[in-house]
């Protein structure tokens, strides 16, 4: 089993891989990938979703923990990876290209799975 230090900084790293990821661009890839007409009602739902599911991480995590040991850290980390993956291959790059050129692209049936390569250029 891992120490209380080890959990603590697996924990910390994850916090701080989200909010140094896909956590501080929640906004900027909501307000790019969101129709203009749709964007206060979405933004409320979004913002509600992130909240409630932020509450349910924050409670469920103790007593997960009490039950899984450390193993509570690969529960909270294979979705994260899951996460990364798919904003790597399925997020459209948007540098320099209108919000309309954007949203054609997302609901087009060709806008899955980017090759990655394309961002490393």
């Amino acid at each position: 089993p891992l120490s209380s230090a080890a959990c603590f900084l697996l924990l910390f790293t994850f916090v701080a891989g989200f909010e140094l990821g896909p956590g501080t661009l929640f906004w900027v890839i909501c307000n790019e990938i969101t129709p203009a007409q749709l964007s206060a009602r979405a933004f409320s739902v979004f913002n509600a979703t992130q909240g409630l599911l932020s509450l349910l991480v924050t409670l469920a995590f103790p007593v997960l923990e009490e039950q899984l040991g450390s193993g509570v850290l690969y529960l909270f980390g294979i979705p994260g990876l899951a996460v990364w993956v798919y904003l790597l291959l399925c997020l459209p790059e948007t540098k320099g290209r209108s919000k309309r050129v954007i949203v054609r692209e997302m609901t087009s049936s060709q806008w899955v799975l980017h090759s990655p390569w394309t961002y490393l250029r």
